[in-house]
């Protein structure tokens, strides 16, 4: 039962001209486990393939398969081994910028306050 018309396929999206929800009777509370058995659900529904990883490991030669098939290219473990290595230096790099700007918006607040503590000193006239 098609319950949508596909306007657009393509892999990296999915134009629909019309869909209906199927209704779903919602008993109280759901467990995160229900709630994410109906999203895995609804993305098999949709084309989706359902991967089972449990390691590490699993994850990134998933990676790096989505990767080759989405780029339409094929890397030797050498060269897999190269952009993994530069992506995880981007991360620690990216991780330290994050923190560094969270540390600066911290001292950015304490110096406003400081500042608002003496101008109100300076001009409070007792």
């Amino acid at each position: 039962m098609n319950i949508f018309n596909v306007i657009v396929e393509q892999q990296s999206a999915t134009v629909m001209s019309h869909y209906e929800a199927l209704p779903r009777e919602v008993k109280g509370y759901e467990s995160e486990q229900v709630l994410e058995n109906a999203f895995i659900h609804q993305l098999t529904t949709q084309g989706y393939e359902r991967v089972n990883i449990t390691t590490e490991a699993a994850l990134i030669a998933n990676l790096r398969e989505q990767l080759c098939q989405l780029n339409g290219l094929t890397l030797s473990n050498s060269e897999w081994k190269r952009l993994f290595e530069q992506q995880s230096r981007i991360v620690s790099i990216l991780d330290t910028l994050e923190a560094t700007i969270a540390n600066l918006e911290q001292q950015l607040i304490h110096r406003q306050k400081q500042y608002e503590y003496y101008r109100n000193k300076l001009l409070t006239f007792e």
